[in-house]
């Protein structure tokens, strides 16, 4: 019981200190991103994809007899084979084609890959145009040239060589790791303030406009005779 408590606590601490931000054209950009370096980026989807395989005439449907006593009749089951993708399920990118990117999930079978798209510009989103799952039947090892994307019909992809139906995730979109010394910081400055009995240093206080002084009042002519002196007018 004790094991299995620090092994979950220790799960929930590594996947707390790893954030996941959309993978976008933006990004693609702002590092300069090439096809090698695309393929050491660590990516998720932002939510489960399931795929489904219908039955087929050869081996997916079983044909019974079911039996309650008196009555007997036949059942016609119908097998369906289900792969679920977590959004947690990291994956790589094998091939680079404009903006078609073949993603794969298993290094056991290359052959186990999806293909995502950016989004047209003007489907983009605020952060700019996202890498969305799409439906192509292209498959893996199918590296003719000039591309050419294959859309299916019915949301079928090419898994392990297989036809899949998209079942759900069609909206899904790509995740890219981003490490812990990659996280947005933010610094703070506080101004210490300043009082009026504080004065700065004249080469700083030198206004952008300065205030022009207010003139000094005019000496009244009786003001400017010195004491014990009379002013005397004579008629010419």
């Amino acid at each position: 019981m004790r094991r299995t408590a620090f092994w979950l606590a220790w799960a929930l601490i590594w996947s707390a200190g790893c954030a996941k931000a959309p993978f976008t054209t933006s990004v693609l950009e702002r590092f300069g991103l090439t096809a090698g370096d695309l393929g050491r980026v660590q990516f998720f989807r932002s939510e489960n994809i399931v795929l489904e395989r219908l039955p087929t005439k050869h081996g997916l449907v079983d044909y019974t007899r079911v039996s309650d006593g008196a009555e007997l009749r036949f059942r016609n089951d119908m097998q369906t084979e289900v792969i679920e993708v977590s959004e947690h399920t990291p994956c790589v990118v094998l091939r680079v084609e404009g903006d078609y990117l073949l993603l794969g999930f298993s290094p056991k079978d290359v052959h186990a890959a999806l293909w995502f798209r950016a989004q047209p510009r003007e489907e983009s989103a605020a952060d700019g145009r996202r890498y969305t799952l799409v439906a192509l039947e292209n498959a893996a090892d199918d590296e003719s040239q000039p591309f050419a994307p294959r859309w299916s019909k019915g949301y079928l992809v090419s898994w392990s060589g297989q036809k899949y139906h998209i079942a759900s995730g069609r909206s899904a979109y790509l995740l890219y790791e981003l490490s812990d010394d990659s996280k947005r910081r933010k610094v703070e400055h506080s101004p210490p303030g300043w009082r009026l009995s504080e004065r700065a240093p004249r080469k700083a206080m030198a206004p952008t406009s300065p205030i022009e002084p207010e003139p000094e009042p005019e000496t009244p002519p009786a003001a400017a005779h010195a004491e014990g002196e009379v002013s005397v007018e004579v008629d010419p």
